[in-house]
């Protein structure tokens, strides 16, 4: 509640978001190759990964970088992918928007992604909940 923090950080905007991936080429595939980002100089860190930057964000990838990290995420995607889309659109996602969603739902019909409509919800939006390859949802409205 407001009255546990008195004052709010004076953030002005999102930076970028990062994403632990198992296949960092799976991954550059998907969201460089279906969604459109354009990669970035990234500095040289320990963890093999690359950055991302389209439609006012950057994507931060990184591969797990030890064993107890790969684990946990295939744990993940194994808990992810037993759920498939009950927690949805309230879990946690990536959302963006289109001017073309029966454009975005055809594509993904032909790369055999699959994916689920919804809507119209309470606002009128209709929305199509995916994948990437780790399991991590997206939706496009």
């Amino acid at each position: 509640t407001r009255e546990d923090y008195p004052q709010t950080l004076p953030i002005t905007s999102i930076e970028h978001t990062s994403l632990e991936v198992l296949d960092e080429e799976k991954a550059r595939c998907f969201y460089v190759g279906l969604l459109g980002f354009k990669e970035i100089v990234r500095p040289d860190f320990d963890t093999d990964g690359y950055w991302l930057q389209g439609f006012g964000i950057k994507v931060h990838v990184a591969k797990a970088p030890t064993a107890g990290r790969v684990r946990y995420r295939r744990e993940e995607a194994a808990r992810r992918e037993a759920k498939g889309w009950e927690g949805l659109p309230t879990g946690d996602h990536l959302a963006f928007l289109t001017d073309n969603l029966h454009g975005c739902e055809k594509i993904l019909q032909e790369a055999a992604i699959p994916h689920k409509k919804v809507g119209p919800g309470p606002q009128g939006a209709v929305q199509i909940f995916f994948f990437d390859p780790d399991g991590n949802a997206c939706d496009g409205k």
